[in-house]
């Protein structure tokens, strides 16, 4: 009989029951991973089902294009409606050179397929083209706050400006400034692509006005400048002023002629360093010669201009100079002075053989009173009759010497001529020059008038030689 060994039954029954609790938890872990199992075939059925749904509903509907609440064109899916829209702006691209949009409400909404009559996304696109009015970003160039024109992008702007700036400048000028005189500016804004301008179609703008400017075509060698203005019923002065310098003898057919004077938007002031050969003017030497009669004058050598090479700071508006000076210059070839003799000898002529001429009437107008005795006094001029404020003229050029009160000759001028001769202009009603001023012969200075010690309206007037009063007659023409 075999004796049983107790710690080896023992042994043998631990292991046993370990075994059996290890086969319990397998089971446990192989039930939840069926029931994962049979949640995620369910999930997936469920999702089948969902996209099943979706994609016969889908395959069930039409899109339609509506612009403004107005139905255009419907399509078998949204992709084929989007690549519709997507033509027509290519197409507007491609008509223009540049991107467009359109400002209109346009939707893509589904409709059961049932009711749908489809097209093509080219057909669609073309009927876009019918309802859409594309417009483009544009930069809008402003003058002063007013809109001159729109171009594609403020690049293209400041780049039109610069050209502007340039029309003016000439390759290899020395440039000190160049500016544009008004206030310019660049606003985006919407607008449609046939107002787009660029290159020198906007450059010109600028420069010369708009390019609806109207012109005509001259046809027949008969046409003049007055029968063009009195076609478009216009003056003869506005037509020259459209086209400067331009004359009936200029006239030729074909010859475009402008109907409206350019009227540029900007004014350019260039500012710019100019050398030019220009020339010098010569001085003029006077001799006194008493000989010779008071009035004539002989070139003893003749003047002649030099030349001189000149650098000029030139400012020239819109191509037109309007100043310059002078900032260097050599001769080249000097002047040659001009002498003259000049006559100062003075002759009194007898009443009887007529006036010299050497001075001219001030005023025209009947003698009321002559030189010589007068009652119990001497009358030393000459008086002409006249109304209260007609003008005085000038006898003879020279420099005012009295303009002032005198006593009994009232408001009164006198004038220095030179060479000993003076001429005075008495009882004035109002003086229109100043002590120091020079005047010319013929020019006015006053007005008649009744000041003084005088009866009655009218010019007294006197003859000076040499510090002596001398007949007026003796010197009148």
């Amino acid at each position: 009989m075999k004796t049983i060994d107790r710690q080896k039954v023992e042994k043998l029954s631990a292991q046993e029951g370990r075994t059996r609790g290890h086969l319990r938890i397998s089971n446990r872990r192989k039930d939840l991973q069926r029931l994962i199992s049979s949640i995620l075939i369910v999930g997936c059925l469920v999702v089948a089902i969902w996209a099943s749904v979706v994609f016969f509903q889908a395959n069930n509907n039409g899109y339609v294009i509506s612009v403004e609440g107005q139905e255009i064109a419907t399509l078998t899916c949204e992709s084929e409606a989007k690549a519709a829209i997507d033509k027509y702006l290519q197409a507007q691209a491609g008509e223009f050179g540049y991107e467009v949009t359109y400002n209109q409400d346009l939707k893509i909404e589904p409709r059961p397929a049932d009711q749908c009559n489809f097209i093509s996304s080219d057909e669609a696109a073309l009927l876009l083209d019918d309802c859409l009015t594309p417009v483009v970003e544009a930069s809008i160039l402003l003058v002063d706050g007013t809109p001159v024109m729109a171009l594609p992008n403020e690049k293209e702007a400041l780049n039109v400006l610069e050209k502007a700036k340039g029309y003016y400048i000439n390759d290899g000028e020395i440039i000190y400034d160049a500016k544009i005189c008004e206030e310019v500016a660049v606003v985006t804004e919407n607008r449609s692509p046939d107002s787009i301008v660029m290159g020198d179609i906007a450059r010109n703008i600028l420069l010369f006005g708009s390019p609806q400017d109207v012109t005509h075509t001259v046809v027949s060698s008969a046409e003049t400048m007055w029968s063009i203005a009195n076609q478009y019923q216009m003056s003869v002065n506005d037509l020259q002023k459209a086209n400067p310098g331009l004359t009936s003898d200029d006239l030729k057919i074909g010859m475009t002629v402008r109907l409206s004077a350019i009227q540029p938007k900007l004014t350019v002031v260039v500012v710019k360093e100019v050398t030019k050969t220009q020339a010098v003017a010569y001085q003029t030497k006077t001799i006194d010669n008493s000989d010779m009669l008071r009035g004539t004058q002989k070139i003893i050598t003749p003047g002649k201009a030099g030349e001189e090479e000149a650098t000029l700071k030139v400012v020239e508006t819109n191509g037109k100079q309007t100043s310059a000076s002078k900032i260097s210059s050599v001769v080249t070839v000097e002047p040659v002075t001009q002498v003259v003799e000049r006559g100062t000898k003075i002759i009194v002529a007898s009443r009887g053989s007529g006036g010299s001429g050497i001075v001219s009437w001030p005023l025209r107008g009947k003698i009321t009173s002559y030189f010589g005795p007068r009652g119990r006094g001497y009358h030393f001029g000459l008086d002409i009759d006249g109304t209260t404020g007609q003008h005085i003229a000038a006898a003879e050029s020279g420099k005012v010497v009295c303009a002032c009160w005198g006593g009994g000759y009232g408001y009164y001028i006198k004038i220095d001529h030179g060479d000993g001769l003076s001429t005075l202009y008495a009882h004035l009603s109002k003086i229109v020059v100043s002590v120091g001023s020079t005047v010319s012969k013929g020019q006015y200075i006053g007005n008649v008038g009744s000041t003084g010690n005088s009866s009655g309206s009218h010019l007294h007037f006197e003859v000076i030689v040499n510090g002596k009063q001398y007949n007026p007659l003796n010197y009148l023409p």
